[in-house]
């Protein structure tokens, strides 16, 4: 019988509860849950293989350890990062937008068309593809915020209610038990304070305050366009499809593929879902824009 491992740890100024123990339900995995007042906040469960199994109850301790300590790891650094930003003097109510002239380098990268240039890959990575179908999930739920300047009088309410409401169709959309771990916890963090709000009469004090936190938690969402498996294959696909409108417009082929990138700029997606609200010269200045962000973020 193997022992589960189970810690506390302090993490904005509440007490976590991380357990991993091997779960037998359906295929034998290891299972790590992260409790909060006896209520599971945050899940990750990795299936063992048949060679892991053969190896022995030492393999399974040690894979074991490795998830538990890696998730622990993981999830207190992110939480010291939102504690450091957090510690900003003030958050603009309104996002400024990075409109970044197109770099030199990606003007030559794309310049020239290349016909026999391949498209990304049919069959993508299993890591690539989780990634991809995540970042789909957090550029809804950026729409559901709709995160837009707030008026000088006008009423936060509303805004925080479809805050909550998208906050509540992640948590309950199948995919959410796929994100990261330490993803979970912020977004269940996000969501006891709209519910805390909501049961103290939703006052209008409060609601300011809140509605900067929703903000913080909306640029955290972005966040994912980081990994470096997206950024390798959104450069990749945005050449390719530049390269294509050049030769052949815009057909039904691009604009699947571009569905790939959707939730890593606001503007493409919106014309992602309405395309034909933007001529051709527009697809391409808009792509090269993105391009140009995605090699700032790279040097950064």
């Amino acid at each position: 019988m193997i022992s589960g491992l189970n810690q506390e740890v302090e993490i904005l100024g509440r007490t976590f509860h991380v357990q991993t123990e091997l779960s037998r339900r359906g295929e034998l995995s290891i299972r790590t849950e992260v409790f909060l007042g006896g209520k599971i906040v945050a899940t990750r469960e990795r299936k063992i293989s048949r060679a892991d199994w053969q190896a022995g109850d030492e393999m399974l301790r040690h894979l074991m350890k490795d998830q538990h300590h890696k998730i622990l790891a993981n999830v207190v650094e992110r939480a010291r990062r939102y504690q450091e930003r957090q510690g900003r003097s003030e958050l603009a109510m309104e996002p400024v937008p990075i409109e970044p002239e197109t770099t030199a380098e990606v003007a030559a990268l794309v310049a020239e068309p290349e016909p026999d240039m391949a498209p990304p890959p049919a069959q993508i990575r299993a890591e690539v593809s989780g990634a991809i179908g995540v970042r789909r999930t957090f550029g809804e739920l950026r729409q559901r915020f709709d995160i837009a300047p707030l008026k000088a009088d006008e009423d936060i309410v509303p805004r925080l209610e479809r805050a909550s409401l998208g906050i509540a169709w992640i948590a309950a959309s199948p995919s959410f038990s796929e994100i990261r771990i330490d993803e979970q916890l912020r977004f269940n963090l996000v969501r006891e304070q709209l519910d805390d709000w909501e049961a103290g009469g939703k006052e209008p004090e409060q609601a300011r305050r809140l509605w900067t936190e929703i903000v913080t938690f909306n640029d955290y969402l972005t966040e994912v366009n980081h990994r470096a498996e997206l950024v390798d294959f959104d450069r990749h696909l945005l050449v390719w499809a530049i390269h294509r409108i050049q030769r052949d417009g815009l057909t039904e082929q691009i604009l699947g593929y571009l569905g790939l990138v959707y939730g890593r700029d606001a503007k493409l997606d919106q014309l992602i879902e309405s395309p034909s609200a933007g001529t051709t010269d527009y697809w391409i200045a808009l792509l090269r824009r993105v391009l140009s962000l995605i090699d700032v973020d790279a040097r950064t």
